[in-house]
């Protein structure tokens, strides 16, 4: 395919409105527009990904293309994530192992705190503290200090329910949703029928309902809790002493810090892109992923599984009259062995030429014309390697097809 049919457009300058980097070095690269859907030369790209991905699966087109990655088990199955500026989703993941997953999702065990003999019950005033926020710098203590409710009613008819998690963790809704069923946020009414009082709200004084604690609640002793009165609070607050819980169970979100399910090492946490499914690779995010991963200074160094061309051909015709007959007949015996190539044979500078090569990135240039063509050789580079070498123009093909294979 030539340049022109492409209709490649690149540019010099990266744009202004670019999120990032990698988005800039997209547009200038001619992948993308300024206003971020994908040119011909992107669709081709993405079409090339998809291939690769069918011929031999998401994870081992990442591990190919050296883009890092986790892989991550969600409800519709396994999907992969990578480390991103432009990343939309937060990851736990263990770099001692590997192992990944959706906060909402990770198995959380939590730390078992040192048994004492905890002080009794003591009601305080807390005036305005119906926030765990506002309570914690009240008492000045720490979110991991309280525990804050949540209140619910089955949609399954099994009544109302009062969940438990530690301040300093969010309750997972995915969980509770396969411990439980689905359900839905409690109405005033229902609330105050229970004894609650929202903002001040615990088991201690619930009339009826089930009473749901998370792993860290029933873990951490010495917890404040809410005394079901405006503008007061419990202190001293224990799991099993001072209420009953139906069902202790993990239900909170994970967080980094938490012992990994596989290793017990610490968890960490990035904004991470979603590289899709074994069956449906999100094409867009594994470019973004390559940009970021594959660059120097002058442009993209993509690999031959991601690139939308394996060849980029550079015809420098000068006076010689069989130089574009020459770079023809190569184009052609290119696609007759099965290597994508890019054919440059517009009327502008070899400079020009050569710096949209490298901005665009494919994963071998060759040059033919000038001196070398003369001698009946043409010139062979890596995208990214400072090695130039002649061939001969016959032997070509076999040369390019052992430099893509390496």
């Amino acid at each position: 395919m030539r340049f022109t049919e492409v209709g490649i457009t690149t540019q010099r300058e990266a744009p202004r409105a670019a999120r990032s980097e990698e988005e800039a070095l997209l547009v200038r690269a001619g992948y993308l527009t300024t206003d971020r859907t994908f040119t011909v030369l992107g669709e081709l790209c993405r079409d090339r990904i998809r291939a690769s991905a069918r011929q031999m699966s998401l994870a081992q087109l990442l591990k190919v293309a050296q883009v890092s990655f986790v892989a991550v088990e969600e409800a519709g199955g396994r999907s992969y994530y990578g480390p991103s500026a432009l990343g939309r989703t937060d990851v736990l993941h263990c770099p001692a192992c590997g192992y990944g997953a959706l906060p909402e999702n990770v198995e959380v065990a939590p730390i078992l705190a040192e048994t004492t003999l905890p002080p009794p019950l003591e009601k305080v005033s807390t005036p305005d503290c119906n926030t765990i926020g506002t309570l914690a710098a009240f008492l000045g203590i720490p979110r991991s200090s309280t525990a804050k409710a949540i209140m619910l009613t089955s949609l399954r008819g099994t009544g109302f329910i009062l969940v438990l998690v530690r301040g300093d963790r969010q309750l997972s809704k995915s969980k509770l949703d396969r411990l439980l069923g689905p359900t839905r946020p409690a109405t005033e009414l229902e609330i105050a029928e229970a004894g609650l009082v929202p903002g001040y709200a615990s088991p201690i004084g619930l009339r009826y309902g089930r009473v749901v604690v998370d792993r860290w609640v029933a873990a951490t002793p010495d917890l404040v809790s809410g005394a079901n009165e405006v503008g007061a609070h419990y202190l001293h607050v224990n799991c099993g002493r001072d209420f009953t819980a139906e069902v202790v169970a993990d239900i909170s979100a994970g967080v980094a810090g938490d012992p990994c399910p596989n290793c017990a090492m610490p968890l960490a946490s990035a904004r991470m892109l979603r590289f899709g499914t074994e069956d449906s690779p999100a094409c867009e995010d594994v470019l973004f992923a390559a940009a970021q991963n594959h660059r120097d200074t002058a442009g993209l160094i993509l690999p031959p599984s991601l690139a939308p061309f394996d060849v980029h051909l550079i015809l420098l015709a000068g006076r010689d009259p069989h130089a574009a007959h020459a770079a023809l007949a190569l184009h052609a015996d290119l696609r007759a062995s099965g290597t994508a190539v890019l054919l440059d044979d517009r009327p502008v500078s070899a400079g020009v030429k050569f710096k949209d090569a490298d901005l665009i990135g494919l994963p071998v240039r060759v040059v033919i014309g000038g001196r070398s063509l003369q001698h009946g050789m043409v010139e062979l580079r890596r995208r990214g390697s400072p090695d130039t070498r002649e061939v001969k123009l016959r032997d070509a093909v076999p040369a390019l097809n052992t430099l893509l294979s390496i």
